[in-house]
């Protein structure tokens, strides 16, 4: 069962991470990087076996950086499921792997929540993320660099 997952969210994330689409992006949240740069992220669309945009689910917040808000350089993912998972050693805090439920034509069956909303956020020196956590939580996650790319990890 876990390998589907991991199967799922490796081809989601791949695609996105090398070849970003900001069409594929809802929900754009643009926030300055506080030295004249700009940090963009949003919710992130997948493509389902149909080859539908689908919002619903997805593996996590992509980030991605500008200079002059013209031209976008893919940052990969500021937080990703996958990572978090592996990190918090398959216990993560906020209870978001519970409900593992997709759609049967779902190509990756298991990638059943979504990260929506994502905000992402710098108070003084520190960078956090909170985003809706499709039918369950609220996420909420400092950055354990100090820096907008993560890796996040669990707050509270």
């Amino acid at each position: 069962m876990m390998n589907r997952f991991i199967v799922g969210l490796l081809l989601a994330s791949s695609a996105w991470a090398e070849s970003p689409r900001l069409d594929w992006l809802k929900d754009a949240q643009i926030h300055p990087d506080g030295d004249g740069g700009y940090y963009l992220t949003g919710t992130a669309g997948t493509l389902d076996k149909a080859g539908r945009l689908d919002f619903d689910y997805n593996p996590g917040v992509p980030l991605w950086h500008s200079t002059d808000l013209k031209n976008w350089q893919s940052r990969g993912w500021a937080w990703g499921r996958l990572e978090h998972f592996e990190r918090a050693k398959g216990r993560p805090k906020l209870g978001i792997w519970l409900d593992w439920s997709a759609p049967a034509g779902r190509i990756d069956g298991l990638l059943a929540q979504a990260t929506t909303t994502p905000q992402l956020c710098r108070i003084g020196k520190d960078w956090f993320i909170v985003c809706a956590m499709n039918g369950q939580n609220i996420l909420l996650q400092k950055s354990t660099t100090g820096k907008a790319e993560g890796p996040y990890d669990d707050f509270a």
